[in-house]
């Protein structure tokens, strides 16, 4: 089962302020129901980190997606980042992510690891 999806394929109505929450919950469910994400989307590469998804990542031209990665994504052992396209090695990263069993992932990402800093948020 593949499925195309993008990001920003989405309709203003669905971006309304009132809507948003709503939206983007769907989009991180549609995440979370698949084996595997294979993206070249820096938000996409986030929202597979906070919602525990197995994800292979592109890196971009700009090296944005890598710097992102590697500062701050790197940690999550179910994503893993490509510098280059090599069809053999992605049919090979794709089998085993989607092998992954997500009860044993190492989330840095997850939300329990943010109840101290919106805690201190709320205090403020």
């Amino acid at each position: 089962d593949v499925v195309f999806k993008d990001t920003v394929d989405v309709t203003l109505d669905e971006c309304s302020p009132e809507n948003f929450r709503a939206t983007l919950e769907s989009f991180w469910a549609t995440l979370r129901s698949k084996k595997v994400v294979v993206t070249d989307r820096l938000h996409c590469m986030i929202f597979c980190a906070i919602t525990g998804t197995p994800c292979i990542v592109f890196d971009n031209s700009n090296n944005k997606i890598s710097g992102v990665y590697d500062e701050w994504i790197s940690g999550c052992d179910f994503i893993k980042m490509c510098k280059k396209i090599d069809i053999e090695n992605l049919l090979s990263d794709v089998d085993e992510k989607m092998k992954l069993d997500s009860s044993n992932f190492k989330n840095p990402c997850s939300r329990e690891n943010f109840v101290p800093l919106v805690e201190s948020i709320k205090q403020k």
